[in-house]
């Protein structure tokens, strides 16, 4: 599994820990935690020290205690998993936050611990962690599925986000900086309006499931028009949706490139063109009445039935696909 770096989170949260204290007495909480502090740094005494005074019964020690374990690495690791046992929430996190930081170690158990932790702090940590992996192995993917069903709404956002698959970073030519000729919009072909296949995605899980593919036998969806919300066509419902339609083109033209042009989708959109991912538009409820483009230059075929799927998702109020998308070729 790939590592990235924690040490800005870590240290925010380590911060925390540094609680000060006035008049220490001889045996007394903050005595034992300014022993702790002055011990040699990284040495096999303080690491001791540090072992006896995780069962300290005063929690801001094992908060000392624990920091102190970034010092030590791998050796510390059997320790930090005790402290993943500890009652305290903020010495539980910790010790995942540095535990995620080590390297090379096996995490899986680690991160199955940390998602069933009754503190949502905890259990953020270890789903960011995941959800942050590029690219997504098998494990990180089992281990996010995992989490799917934390009453967080936070949590299951994060999750929702580590499992999407597809990327794209292919931007229109009229919004390419590098490119300093005028662009000119030969022809406009709206696609139409009526006869959209349609279904409700509850679970979420439709991407996961090629509702994209071309050859999805989709004759059992609900028929649906764009340039209208879903509410309007009864569709009475918050979350997200697909739609889904062929459509046939002309002869190739001479031309540079090929934008699709969304005239406005309530409110995020994810597209594939004959089964390719081409991009999104997901800037959140604002984007409910923002036009957007998507270049579509390599995976349009002229002359030939071409199969468009996008995916919406709306938070509230009415959603859907409410104003045209357009075909246009640029030159």
């Amino acid at each position: 599994m790939a590592r990235i770096s924690w040490s800005l989170i870590l240290g925010c949260v380590l911060s925390l820990s540094q609680v000060p204290h006035a008049n220490p007495s001889p045996t007394g909480p903050n005595q034992r935690r300014m022993n702790l502090l002055q011990s040699p740094s990284g040495s096999e005494e303080t690491l001791s020290a540090i072992s006896v005074a995780l069962e300290d019964d005063n929690e801001v020690v094992r908060r000392t205690a624990v920091r102190l374990l970034a010092e030590h690495g791998v050796l510390a690791t059997n320790l930090l998993q005790r402290a993943l046992k500890d009652e305290d929430s903020l010495v539980r996190r910790t010790a995942l936050l540095q535990l995620l930081a080590l390297e090379p170690i096996e995490l899986s158990e680690t991160l199955t611990t940390a998602m069933d932790d009754p503190e949502v702090m905890v259990r953020w940590a270890a789903v960011a962690f995941l959800a942050a992996q590029r690219p997504a192995t098998e494990e990180t993917i089992r281990l996010l599925t995992l989490a799917k069903g934390d009453p967080d709404e936070s949590i299951r956002s994060m999750v929702t986000r580590g499992l999407w698959p597809f990327h794209r970073n292919d931007i229109s030519l009229r919004e390419r900086t590098d490119y300093d000729h005028d662009v000119i919009v030969l022809d406009s072909l709206p696609l139409p309006k009526e006869d959209w296949r349609f279904r409700i995605d509850t679970a979420e899980e439709g991407h996961l499931k090629g509702w994209y593919e071309p050859g999805l036998d989709d004759h059992d969806w609900d028929v649906i028009s764009v340039e209208q919300t879903w509410q309007q066509q009864g569709h009475d419902f918050i979350g997200t949706a697909w739609y889904r339609r062929w459509f046939d083109l002309p002869e190739k033209m001479d031309c540079s490139a090929v934008d699709l042009h969304f005239m406005g989708v309530d409110e995020s959109a994810w597209i594939w063109l004959n089964g390719v991912y081409v991009g999104d538009h997901d800037v959140g409820p604002g984007g409910w009445d923002q036009p957007f483009l998507l270049n579509v230059t390599r995976e349009i075929q002229w002359g030939d039935r071409n199969q468009i799927t996008v995916r919406v998702m709306n938070t509230a109020h009415a959603g859907g696909i409410w104003r045209p998308i357009l075909i246009e070729v640029l030159r």
